[in-house]
């Protein structure tokens, strides 16, 4: 198990390092020094594509230590910093080197302390950001406020919306394709599949919610209409 002692180590390997393209620090005890250490070690390094580093205890002043380097770095594409205890003010370090780096594609922040404020700080980045593809946000503090926040950044980040319509059109489909099977068992699946935390699949919740109430209106329409037909058609009885 590495603490903040050994991530001094690592990090000025980091800078010399031609051949790690991975590190897995899960669960280590790495707290704020020793995310100093990681973060100077990534501003100098330029092969590093994924870092996973859940279940440490960075806090907020770790996270920005790595906000900062994203900053400077160029390569990292999938971050894991879950179950840190990251509140706001990390939020907001994290948010801020989003807006500069290019790379990253996938952001895990499940299981921290972020709130409404830090879902702002958040969305403001993905306002600009082009290259982030996934970002969970799973059991944090956020409420709808926040998630609003999020929302709305979606819809100016064409990125975001590109990703949303694409799945949110599949999941259409599929669901269609189930209730005309009338396996409302699959909808049930189909439905609690694509519920999530995060807010694009949060999103792509209420698309299929609505996607959903169309076809049972359309389905019912149809039913009534089959109903009326096949009553016209029954030969009634001369008085």
């Amino acid at each position: 198990m590495f603490d903040d002692d050994d991530m001094r180590t690592i990090g000025d390997q980091l800078k010399i390092c031609h051949s790690v393209t991975q590190l897995n620090l899960y669960s280590d005890r790495i707290g704020p020094s020793g995310a100093k250490y990681l973060a100077d070690g990534l501003k100098e390094n330029k092969f590093l594509t994924h870092l996973l580093m859940g279940e440490n205890q960075l806090g907020d002043e770790g996270a920005r230590h790595m906000a900062d380097a994203l900053k400077i770095n160029e390569t990292l594409g999938v971050l894991y910093l879950h179950g840190n205890d990251i509140g706001d003010i990390g939020a907001e370090g994290i948010a801020n080197g989003l807006k500069v780096h290019k790379k990253l594609y996938k952001l895990v922040l499940a299981d921290n302390k972020i709130g409404d404020i830090g879902a702002q700080y958040l969305a403001e980045a993905l306002k600009v950001n082009t290259s982030l593809c996934v970002l969970d946000l799973d059991q944090n503090q956020i409420t709808d406020v926040g998630a609003q926040y999020l929302a709305d950044a979606i819809k100016v980040n064409q990125q975001y919306q590109n990703k949303v319509f694409s799945q949110a059109k599949e999941t259409h489909e599929e669901v269609v394709l189930a209730m005309k099977n009338f396996n409302y068992g699959e909808v049930i699946v189909e439905m609690q599949a694509i519920q999530s935390s995060d807010i694009v699949g949060e999103v792509l919740f209420q698309q299929a919610k609505r996607a959903l109430n169309l076809i049972l209106n359309d389905f019912m329409e149809a039913t009534r209409h089959k109903a009326i037909t096949i009553g016209n058609d029954i030969p009634r009885e001369k008085e």
